[in-house]
């Protein structure tokens, strides 16, 4: 047996042995799981395919509970979208209050002209807003409406990024391309084949190589969206290359779209771009801005989002969904906008104080143990990367999908943590100091676990 196999064997039998523990509390989830193979063809989204089933019956503050009666500190935060917490009061006050009114009607409704307002407080480029139900969406109408304005048809897309599930999201850089010139490569099936060589541009992220591509495509290109922190490598160390991006664009009649579906109202109220002081030509939002219920928004100047009004023209950019603006989503939204927005003095700061005290004491503890691992964070976003070396972009990133990184996600749940394992976790206003300790101490013991399985 060589080495190579060895360490596999030792891996495969070290997270058997954790599951096996794991999984003796949780009967009640592993049954639902069952069950729900027999009837549903996929479970929320990929992305929480843990090795062990976990179904979770009630959610509190910075807690979940599940359907056997075990408590876990939460760091998914519905995947970013509660910055105040689970089952935040002030948004549980707003929709109980619409809920007594109609949470469903077709028609015009107050809560979204609020909802709106509280959208253009965030930046001032935000002249007019329009809701969908995802960021999914929010990107899909985005892209559509850049391609109508323009009149040009591809979109440039920056490897490590995702932007949803619609098929023009889903033409993604080829990671084996050359990084300065990257190729795109489709993510799965079903999609269109010429969505990835006639509708998409591919880019690299944080690199100055990109400048001459937009410039080399731009009689074809409508517009670049980008993340401006990427939720796999979250840096805020890309300002003055995201300013010339924009500026670049703008030069070269290209629409420059920020992307801000998972740091909007979560890095600061007027997301990334308030952290840079950068104004793109226009905005998606999804996630924070619905507090917990599905929502997605475009936001940006007047100039751009009237083309949505006309749609009974020729030229007019289709827009329409039964569940858009629906009231008890904007209701939680207003819930949870009026609060970050009253308190953005207060909860912002304290979670980057928070955020950066995790991820510093676990990366004291890994280098004076010597572990190939790292936290990173920009801001309440954090990810944890099964690495010592340095994370610039998404080609530096190694090891996914390891042996390694599997226990350790079984070892923080044993340990009463839970968070998908895509790297990606979020604090919120309702973890407290005390919780902050209590998961430095738990990633230092799932860590061990790690050690003690001679897999890091």
């Amino acid at each position: 047996m060589n080495m190579q196999t060895g360490a596999k064997a030792s891996g495969a039998a070290a997270l058997a042995s954790a599951l096996t523990e794991v999984r003796t509390s949780l009967s009640g989830s592993i049954e639902r799981n069952r069950q729900a193979g027999e009837a549903l063809a996929l479970e929320v989204v990929q992305t929480v395919d843990f090795d062990c089933p976990v179904y979770i019956e009630t959610a509190d503050g910075c807690r979940m509970t599940d359907v056997d009666g075990n408590t876990y500190v939460d760091l998914t935060m519905g995947f970013g979208a509660h910055v105040l917490g689970l089952n935040a009061p002030e948004i549980r006050k707003e929709i109980q209050a619409q809920a007594t009114r109609g949470w469903h009607f077709g028609i015009h409704n107050t809560r979204q002209t609020e909802l709106a307002d509280l959208v253009r407080l965030a930046r001032p480029g935000n002249e007019q807003v329009a809701f969908c139900n995802s960021g999914t969406e929010a990107t899909m109408y985005a892209f559509r409406l850049a391609r109508a304005i323009t009149g040009k048809q591809k979109i440039g897309v920056f490897d490590g990024s995702y932007h949803g599930a619609h098929d023009y999201a889903l033409a993604k850089v080829d990671p084996k391309s050359a990084p300065t010139k990257p190729g795109t490569v489709l993510d799965g099936a079903g999609i269109p084949p010429w969505v990835r060589t006639e509708a998409t541009v591919a880019l690299p992220y944080a690199h100055d190589a990109c400048f001459d591509l937009i410039r080399r495509h731009s009689d074809e290109l409508a517009l670049v969206c980008v993340q401006p922190v990427q939720n796999n490598n979250p840096s805020v160390t890309q300002r003055d290359w995201l300013g010339e991006l924009i500026e670049v664009c703008r030069q070269n009649d290209v629409l420059c779209l920020f992307d801000e579906v998972v740091t909007g109202f979560r890095l600061a109220y007027g997301g990334a771009q308030e952290l840079f002081d950068l104004e793109p030509d226009f905005t998606v939002y999804g996630k924070a801005l619905g507090g917990g219920l599905p929502v997605g928004a475009i936001a940006g100047p007047a100039r751009i989002l009237r083309h949505f009004k006309s749609a009974s023209t020729e030229k007019g950019v289709f827009f329409g969904g039964t569940f858009n603006g629906n009231p008890l989503a904007m209701a939680a939204g207003v819930g949870a906008l009026q609060t970050l927005h009253a308190r953005r003095d207060d909860i912002y700061p304290s979670l980057v104080a928070k955020s950066d005290r995790l991820v510093d004491a676990i990366n004291a503890f890994a280098s004076n143990q010597h572990m190939d691992f790292q936290a990173i964070n920009a801001g309440s976003l954090i990810c944890f990367h099964f690495q010592k070396e340095a994370i610039s972009t998404y080609r530096d990133l190694q090891h996914k999908g390891s042996f390694a990184e599997r226990l350790f996600y079984v070892a923080l749940l044993k340990r009463g943590v839970i968070v998908p394992a895509i790297h990606l976790a979020f604090l919120s206003d309702a973890h407290s100091e005390e919780d902050v300790t209590f998961l430095i101490e738990s990633v230092k013991g799932a860590l061990l676990d790690v050690r003690a399985s001679n897999l890091i």
